[in-house]
């Protein structure tokens, strides 16, 4: 649609009263203000008319503001056609596909430019399109045939629908023919061309010729036409699929052709695949549609918008500029951006690629423009977020098409992979570390490498090793937790010739020593299944140091033993506290409040287990009630005449209550997909206390997989520390049919979590960090707690954090919290990456030589992307059907934009005035007055 000048339209309306009504009532207003006002302005002549007149005009427009008058404009504006080009830029996009086909190359090198497009033989290529047309104009014509079976099978009296049927079949039959004739010229204007490949095309199209006329004089309003119609469907789909062989045929033929170009000893072909050889998928995919997009541009008047994707959508100017300016070869993007490229090579490996958060974000910056299409060039390698799929079919919903364009090798190109390296997330020193390297290496069977593991820079272990196959394997490090604090371990492989992609050759893991045990409290009614299971988990670990209080159990039991430790200062020993179903008697008020100051003022991590006696349900009020996540319910549940813990004892399963982003603790498996589907895949819970709702500030982590949504486990911040929240007694059950790895990984994932702030170091000044592990550019908050000789907190000290790094250096002064026993705390802001060691330090009398010190590593986290190099063809594929497309070779890209339907349109913007409502409408009726009040001075009759 070519834009065309259009006037914008003013029209008045009437909001209020509608103008039947409005204006008769004016009229009559003014016609009665002029009738009250002729006694008093006769006598006056020229000057009682103008009296009459203003008096009238302010009762004629007071009436006709009743109505609500609105001055409305409309302007029309003309928005362009828009396709956006999504250009992946992850990892997997540098990689170069030294192993793809000569042919494939010699193509390529013509695609981009590096070889004059002249030298290349296409004829057998046009051919093989052309064929592919007829094959689709084939199988239109089956299903028209089809129809016209259905109508004529169903009574003799549809004869003449099944005729029109018969028409559309003919149609198609004779426009196949046609371009089987078109493919036949090109196939014999190709000197080296098979001799088959001439005559099974000139078959093929006496065949379209035959079928055409056959069916056209197929009798239908005769008995058996059902069964005559079945035999020419026959022969259609036959006649289809020897068309689909004679486009494999002259596929081959054309592959024939650009290979014997390439074997050519000429130095500017030479020269050209060396080129091509060099570039990555990225550079080749820029180049190739700065050379594609502009005639499509100018052929078809549209607006192209371009922008990259690897996590998230990234404008892309030097990519937008060249495709408007449609560069030269000779003057390429890559050429037009060298501080880009420079960036691109010194930035830090891309953890992930997520295909669907860039689209969702696309459908909200593009959703008022009008967009036609979006074409999507990428190897298909989605690693995170949310399904592609979904976010296809949301532009489609939209109208916007979704189109891909594969880029990279179908088959995997040879590469050495280090797709992770695991190890524990703390160990305590002088244990014994191991980890695992996952690894693989594909195209150097029976070639030997070194495995390197360095902590830090230095070496701490090599082997040779041997690729006997193609499959993962596994090699596994055993070292010794030396070294307190953040310890950063990473297994490389020294680079080999001819490899795909070195940034996949190393991967890390992290892992702390703490130089102090962890001192944990478990105490219960008796030794439930749960809170048995989970005092085992903690016992085997030597890194912890376990108190199990077990109050009816044993000799010596008394009801009125109190839960807690009764000795001053006890509690404060413990970094975790686990607290079971215990009744309120054994908690009385002054316990309460020990039991919240030892979470919001020691900084503690407190573990409550529900239960069906106690627990939430008999502490509706008081501070473990302010302790809960959840908003406890009355004794009774409503209705049922039964506890409301035991209201509901059903199987229940559970699922993430924030499946996009959900928090650590509930991160079992790494792929945030299959994480989520393994939660409701779990054992039924036979006890969920219910109902249960997260108090504003809580961060629910499982749900119940039923329409209710009861919180299962929940968590929250409580003053200095934290507070897990599980609504059952039974995550024992995890083990069952999947083993001890989910049950331990959880409590694991949750006590890592937990006791992340718990302070470390001297008796003197313990000091810690609210994360050991952050992203580069994020802040850090540091905790310290000195003490005098006494062990007494101290609260009028000055304490200092300082942390060095090669590009920055950060200093200071830790603020002490109100009311936290000696608790100071502070933010490091924007650390870079690498690991940093901060170093605390008091300044006052007898702290001279003491310092704290504490690690933290500031590293984007590993993800999966560079594993897998391949194209994933089936992700495109899917991706382009949700979203109503079609899915291309890269080399395509000119035919796939020739597909694309794109038209403008024209968006009226209104503008609306009211006068009812505005000033110049006050100002009118107040110069009326005005002038009225003026005449009538003048005249004596004010």
């Amino acid at each position: 649609m070519d834009p065309v000048s259009t006037e914008s339209q003013v029209s008045l309306l009437l909001k209020g009263w509608v103008w039947w009504v409005t204006i008769p009532l004016a009229a009559g207003a003014g016609w009665l203000a002029v009738k009250m006002a002729w006694p008093e302005t006769a006598h006056l002549g020229r000057g009682g008319r103008w009296l009459r007149v203003l008096r009238a005009a302010v009762a004629v427009l007071l009436v006709l503001f009743l109505g609500q008058p609105v001055i409305q404009t409309l302007f029309p504006k003309y928005q362009e056609p828009r396709v956006v080009l999504l250009l992946d830029r992850s990892a997997s996009m540098e990689v170069r596909d030294t192993q793809e086909t000569l042919e494939w190359k010699v193509r390529a090198a013509a695609a981009v430019g590096l070889l004059d497009e002249k030298l290349r033989d296409t004829n057998a290529e046009q051919a093989a399109a052309l064929l592919r047309q007829a094959q689709g104009r084939v199988e239109t014509a089956a299903a028209a045939l089809r129809l016209a079976q259905q109508a004529a099978r169903e009574s003799v009296a549809n004869a003449g629908i099944a005729r029109l049927r018969i028409k559309d079949v003919c149609a198609a039959l004779k426009q196949a023919g046609q371009l089987s004739d078109e493919a036949l010229a090109k196939a014999r204007a190709k000197a080296a061309a098979p001799q088959e490949l001439a005559l099974g095309i000139e078959k093929a199209a006496k065949e379209a010729a035959s079928l055409t006329k056959e069916i056209d004089e197929t009798p239908l309003d005769t008995a058996g036409v059902g069964d005559r119609l079945q035999d020419k469907l026959r022969l259609i789909e036959a006649h289809r699929k020897s068309l689909g062989q004679l486009f494999a045929l002259a596929a081959r033929t054309q592959d024939l052709a650009d290979r014997a170009l390439g074997e050519r000893n000429d130095p500017v072909i030479r020269t050209a695949l060396a080129q091509l050889e060099g570039m990555n998928r990225l550079a080749i995919a820029e180049r190739l549609l700065t050379r594609q997009v502009k005639p499509f541009v100018d052929a078809r008047k549209v607006l192209v918008k371009a922008y990259h994707l690897d996590t998230d959508l990234q404008p892309a100017p030097y990519l937008q500029a060249a495709l408007t300016e449609g560069l030269t070869p000779a003057n390429s993007v890559a050429e037009k951006k060298p501080a880009a490229q420079e960036a691109a090579a010194e930035r830090e490996k891309v953890a992930e690629t997520d295909l669907a958060t860039p689209l969702f974000r696309l459908a909200e910056r593009e959703g008022q423009e009008n967009v036609a299409a979006v074409v999507l060039c990428s190897d298909g390698r989605h690693t995170t977020g949310p399904l592609p799929e979904d976010a296809a079919r949301a532009l489609a919903a939209r109208g916007v098409k979704l189109h891909a364009l594969g880029v990279g090798a179908v088959k995997a190109p040879a590469d050495i992979c280090i797709a992770r390296l695991e190890g524990p997330l703390s160990v305590f020193k002088d244990e014994t570390i191991r980890l695992t390297a996952h690894l693989r290496g594909v195209g150097y069977k029976d070639r030997e490498a070194k495995l390197v593991l360095k902590r830090g820079q230095e070496v701490l272990q090599e082997r040779g090793i041997k690729f006997v196959s193609e499959d993962w394997r596994q090699e596994t490090f055993e070292v010794p937790a030396s070294q307190s604090g953040a310890n950063l371990f990473i297994a490389s492989i020294e680079p080999l010739e001819g490899e795909a992609l070195t940034l996949n050759n190393s991967a890390e893991a992290l892992v702390d020593v703490a130089s102090d045990k962890l001192r944990v409290l478990v105490i219960d009614e008796e030794p439930r299944w749960e809170t048995r299971y989970v005092a085992s988990l903690l016992r085997r670990e030597r890194k912890m140091v376990l108190d199990e209080r077990w109050l009816r159990y044993g000799q010596g039991f008394d009801k009125s033993t109190p839960a807690l430790p009764e000795e001053p200062g006890k509690l404060d020993e413990y970094d975790l506290v686990v607290l079971g179903d215990i009744p309120s008697e054994r908690l009385n008020d002054a316990d309460q409040k020990r039991l919240a100051a030892y979470v919001s003022d020691r900084g503690g991590f407190l573990v409550i287990l529900a239960g069906r006696l106690a627990m939430p349900q008999r502490y509706l009020t008081g501070p473990v009630a302010e302790l809960l996540p959840i908003r406890p319910v009355g004794s009774l549940a409503e209705g049922s005449g039964l506890p409301a813990a035991q209201a509901v004892q059903q199987g229940v399963r559970v699922r993430l209550a924030e499946p996009k982003e959900p928090p650590e603790i509930v991160q079992i498996l790494r792929d945030a997909s299959l994480n989520e589907q393994l939660w409701p895949l779990l054992p039924e819970l036979k006890f969920v206390h219910r109902p249960s709702f997260a108090k504003p500030g809580a961060v629910p982590l499982l749900v119940t997989d039923d329409v209710r949504q009861d919180v299962a486990v929940a968590s929250q911040f409580f003053g200095l520390g934290r507070v897990l929240y599980l609504g059952t007694d039974e995550t024992w059950r995890w083990r069952h049919k999947v083993g001890d790895r989910v049950h331990a990984y959880f409590w694991s994932q949750a006590i890592r979590w937990g006791v992340s702030q718990r302070l470390t170091g001297d008796k003197r000044l313990k000091v810690g960090v609210d994360r050991r592990r952050i992203r580069p550019g994020e802040k850090v908050e540091v905790l310290a707690r000195p003490a005098d000789a006494k062990g007494l907190p101290v609260n009028d000290a000055i304490v200092v954090a300082e942390v060095e790094h090669k590009t920055s250096r950060q200093r200071i002064q830790l603020q002490p919290v109100a009311d936290s026993r000696g608790l100071y705390r502070g933010d490091l802001q924007n650390l870079p990456s690498g690991l940093h060691n901060i170093v605390v330090r008091v300044d006052g009398p007898g702290f001279q030589d003491l310092k704290g010190e504490v690690q933290v590593m500031a590293r984007e986290a590993a993800g999966q992307e560079g594993v897998e190099l391949t194209r994933d063809l089936d992700r495109l594929n899917s991706m382009a059907q949700a979203g109503g497309g079609v899915c291309m070779d890269l080399l395509q890209a000119g035919e796939l934009l020739k597909t694309i339907s794109a038209e403008g349109k024209y968006l009226e913007r209104e503008e609306s005035f009211e006068l009812w409502s505005s000033y110049p409408a006050l100002l009118l009726v107040v110069g009326l007055l005005s002038a009225e009040w003026l005449l009538r001075k003048r005249y004596g009759l004010a």
